[in-house]
């Protein structure tokens, strides 16, 4: 099972959308798990992953905010904290494709300002994915995890830009 999920979390770092449809089925039904692996692994987290470059916003979504659930249960910092960084990516590739995102939560009261309950505007799916850069930047210094750090650094510097 690790080496499948090692294969699923590389063909999504490398993009290979067919490699990750293929391996991502056959891991569906557990996505509420964490692997057995020589480290632990939020499923649902490669899962989102793979929805995410497959298209799938909706599911995506979904699946890491069952990722952070599941990490958070037994206190795995780098897996919430990666959970976060994939969060923070999917919420800027949906404010820079102009499509709006689902939110778990409904924006604070005075401030919809004509737009549904359920959409984000891009500018709040910004601040919302700073937001999780900034949780997972904190972690990835304290536990030096210097090339997620790297990428959260990078996503950073586009925002600020």
């Amino acid at each position: 099972m690790g080496i499948l999920l090692n294969l699923l979390e590389a063909a999504v770092l490398g993009r290979d959308a067919e490699t990750a449809a293929a391996i991502s089925r056959r891991f569906e039904g557990m996505a509420g798990e964490i692997s057995d692996a020589y480290e632990p692994i939020a499923i649902a987290r490669l899962l989102a992953g793979a929805a995410a470059l497959l298209g799938d916003t909706d599911k995506a979504r979904a699946y890491y905010e069952q990722a952070l659930e599941v990490a958070g249960k037994i206190r795995c910092r780098p897996e919430i904290a990666l959970t976060q960084l994939g969060l923070a990516e999917l919420l800027l590739d949906e404010a820079n494709s102009g499509q709006p995102s689902a939110i778990s939560t409904p924006p604070p009261r005075g401030k919809r300002g004509g737009q549904t309950a359920d959409k984000l505007t891009a500018d709040s799916a910004r601040a919302e994915a700073l937001a999780h850069l900034d949780l997972a930047i904190g972690e990835f210094r304290d536990m030096k995890m210097r090339p997620a750090l790297e990428r959260a650094l990078r996503h950073k510097e586009v925002l600020r830009a």
